[in-house]
């Protein structure tokens, strides 16, 4: 018998709210769980899964765990969960055909190794997620061992977080150690305050919208409305069911997933938000290699009008799961799409390389690769890596390619790839260059703007990768040294020795390696790796690394709101005494125990207010945290004091018993104007003038190399940037800049010049 839609119909009445904190409901009026929460039935129909292509399986959607809107509506998992996959990324290759649909069952999960599949998806209604099989096999453990096989997990319910957190009797089934567990310390979930909100008031149900961050993959900044009938520019359209109750959860300051869709009108559809910032129902993990999405509210509950945009959101949602996962069948990756050699002298040949790479799970056959000849040929020349092959799934190839400029002009080609590639059986790399008599020669190097991301790594393991740099120039880059420039913590080292002078030829990249072995929970890491050679401008050249570690699920942890668990002052007029505060987060299970503090200061300049660190033993609730302020006064001018205020603690994360807080300050003297400041090498110079001012004043800034990632701005006396002049690549020469100062009041300032590795500070005054 075909099944009907049933619109539940009702008049939303206008009312007032008070919003300035969105409480947890006590009154759980209209809740609708299953009878036995736990025990998934196996339903009526054939238990046996719905294969689209048996030799295609990549993917698998669970289609029994919302039966109580599939029995209202009878196209519901296809309208909300599957068919909006069927022509998604594109037609000729989407995600529906490579898509496994099969009930959550004894049978399925016997008849399939779940980490097969790439992804697996729980729309999993209004069961929590510790609900199992007849057989006894939970949600959360597949959950678990997908995450642990490097896989990724899609999970859209209505009451799951209020199932693990929700501290009403009737939630109680959905206590699980192992959920909450996860939910905390793998997600961030912060207990307090998550749980299920009212959506009625009286005899009305409330409206509500839903805003998706803009620019995060999974939201893109998606919009919807929920609990009512709504329609931008079109006839409203009712939700297929009205709910009395939603489900939201807040994340820790320190969670290691990313909200990405939040609560922000509620009982209204227009006018400003008024909702605080902090009441989520979408976020995003990487939890090891694997990858996890979470909603807490269901489609049913969305305007039809509106629905669209939420299943956008998984179909963004798939795309974020797959990007880095090789595809099905035969697959080109390219490195780049775009060689530009730059500048190149007359009738020299210049060279670089490219990497393509047979991205799919079948053997990629290339049949040709040629020049669109808009060129002359001999202009650009394939050297190596060219004519046809095969790459096997994983497989790289590297094409070298030749520029021989013969006028002084600018050059352009593109290098077609022919293959029986499913996602682009033809396809192009750009290819630029442009002749000059005076075109800069000698070794130069290129490094990468982006930082090598480790991603999270869990203790006590380690993650080794590749790191490169290209050789862009006309002759050999001759490298000195590779080294740590930064490194807190020494989390990453070399894995094997490095051993130098190493020669890298023009046009070729140079791969080392570096291991990545974190010590302490719950904390993001970074290094520098500073590269020395006899390139022409970029002799010394800088590559960031990152990483980060998941919090520890066991016993008492600490850290802090500190990056790098340094606090840093900046400059201070000398004499003048300035604070700053911190805070101590207990981020483990049990409570943190600090049970002294210790201040090691060698000039003075930094204390601690009484009534802080002097009352010792101090304790600290998970998930709460404990503020300190700290004073720094420094005497002398332009002189950088360092100290560490440490404690003695119960915590079992890594360095946690001895935990450091790095404090780091600069004395200032307002006073004494200088005319002209330089950096020690003598590479960076700055001055004012004039100085004093009364007006306009011009910057003048000389640099002999060139410094990436630069920032110029001036400061008030306590450190404070009051304008920002300019951030980016400071070029070598001469760079002028014009200011006024309408905008500043009169008194003592210090115009600061900072990069990666150097600073330089010019006290500067303003009379009026």
């Amino acid at each position: 018998m075909k099944k009907s839609l049933t619109i539940f119909i009702t008049l939303f009445i206008a009312f007032s709210l008070n919003t300035s904190a969105i409480e947890v409901a006590k009154n759980l009026t209209g809740l609708d769980l299953p009878a036995n929460p736990m025990i998934i039935p196996e339903g009526k129909s054939n238990p046996l899964p719905k294969i689209n292509n048996a030799d295609n399986q990549m993917y698998i959607l669970f289609d029994n765990l919302d039966p109580e809107i599939s029995n209202q509506v009878s196209n519901y998992i296809e309208l909300a969960y599957y068919d909006i996959y069927k022509k998604w990324p594109n037609p000729d290759y989407n995600y529906y055909n490579l898509m496994v649909r099969a009930p959550y069952s004894d049978a399925t999960l016997s008849q399939y190794t779940l980490t097969d599949f790439d992804v697996a998806i729980f729309p999993i209604g209004s069961w929590p997620l510790n609900a199992a099989t007849q057989g006894g096999i939970k949600i959360i453990d597949k959950i678990k061992e997908m995450l642990n096989a490097g896989k990724r997990v899609m999970v859209i319910g209505r009451y799951w977080a209020s199932y693990a957190f929700h501290q009403d009797g009737t939630f109680a089934g959905g206590k699980d150690p192992v959920v909450i567990d996860f939910l905390q310390n793998e997600i961030g979930i912060d207990p307090p305050q998550t749980g299920v909100i009212a959506i009625t008031d009286g005899q009305s149900y409330l409206p509500y919208h839903i805003e998706g961050i803009d620019g995060d993959p999974v939201a893109k900044g998606y919009d919807y409305y929920g609990n009512i009938a709504y329609g931008r520019n079109v006839e409203p359209m009712h939700p297929i069911a009205y709910r009395t109750l939603l489900d939201q959860f807040k994340l820790a300051s320190n969670a290691l997933g990313t909200g990405f869709a939040y609560l922000d009108k509620y009982g209204k559809t227009d006018g400003d938000p008024n909702v605080p910032m902090g009441s989520w129902v979408g976020v995003r993990a990487d939890v090891g290699d694997g990858r996890i999405v979470l909603w807490s509210l269901a489609p049913d509950n969305i305007a039809l009008t509106e629905l669209q945009y939420f299943t956008n959101t998984e179909l963004y949602a798939m795309d974020w799961f797959t990007k880095d996962l090789p595809k099905y069948g035969q697959w080109i990756d390219l490195e780049a799409t775009l060689v530009n050699f730059g500048e190149s002298l007359l009738d020299q040949q210049k060279t670089q390389e490219v990497r393509i790479r047979n991205f799919g799970k079948k053997p990629l056959t290339i049949s040709a690769i040629e020049w669109n000849e808009w060129e002359e040929p001999g202009t650009f020349v394939v050297i190596e890596g060219g004519g046809a092959g095969v790459l096997q799934p994983g497989e790289f190839r590297t094409i070298k390619i030749g520029f021989t400029p013969t006028e002084e002009r600018d050059y352009e080609d593109q290098l077609f790839i022919e293959s029986d590639a499913i996602n682009a059986p033809s396809t192009a790399i750009n290819v630029k260059g442009r002749g000059g008599k005076d075109a800069p020669t000698g070794p130069e190097i290129r490094v990468s703007a982006e930082p090598f991301d480790f991603g999270v790594v869990e203790i006590p393991t380690s993650k080794t990768k590749d790191i490169y740099f290209n050789s862009v120039g006309t002759d050999n880059v001759i490298v000195d040294n590779i080294e740590f420039y930064d490194n807190i913590g020494n989390a990453f080292s070399f894995p094997q020795t490095m051993n130098f002078p190493q020669v890298v030829k023009p046009g070729t990249q140079y791969t080392f390696s570096v291991k990545f072995s974190p010590i302490d929970y719950g904390k993001s890491y970074s290094a520098t790796l500073k590269i020395t050679s006899n390139a022409v401008k970029n002799y010394v050249a800088f590559i960031k690394l990152v990483g980060k570690t998941k919090s520890s699920g066991i016993g008492p942890s600490i850290s802090s709101d500190l990056a790098f668990d340094t606090l840093d002052f900046g400059y201070v007029t000398l004499n003048n005494e300035v604070q700053m505060e911190f805070n101590i987060l207990s981020t483990g299970a049990d409570s943190l125990r600090i049970n002294k503090f210790y201040l090691n200061d060698d000039y003075d300049v930094f204390t601690v207010p009484d009534g802080y660190i002097d009352q010792t033993p101090v304790l600290i609730a998970p998930s709460e945290m404990y503020k300190i302020p700290v004073n720094f006064k420094p005497y002398t001018d332009m002189d950088v004091y360092y100290g560490e205020l440490g404690m003695f603690t119960n915590a079992t994360n890594e360095g946690g018993n001895n935990f450091k807080i790095y404090l780091k300050g600069t004395g200032h003297d307002p006073f004494s104007v200088k005319g002209e400041v330089q950096n020690k090498l003598g590479t960076l110079s700055m001055k004012a003038f004039p100085n004093p001012s009364g007006g306009d004043f011009k910057l003048e800034i000389t640099s002999k190399a060139q410094f990436m990632n630069a920032s110029l701005n001036i400061y008030d006396l306590k450190g404070k940037v009051v304008m920002t002049i300019f951030q980016g690549n400071i070029e070598e020469g001469q760079s002028y800049y014009d200011l006024n100062n309408a905008l500043l009041p009169s008194g003592q300032y210090f115009i600061g010049v900072k990069t990666l590795t150097e600073s330089v500070i010019l006290p500067f005054i303003i009379v009026k």
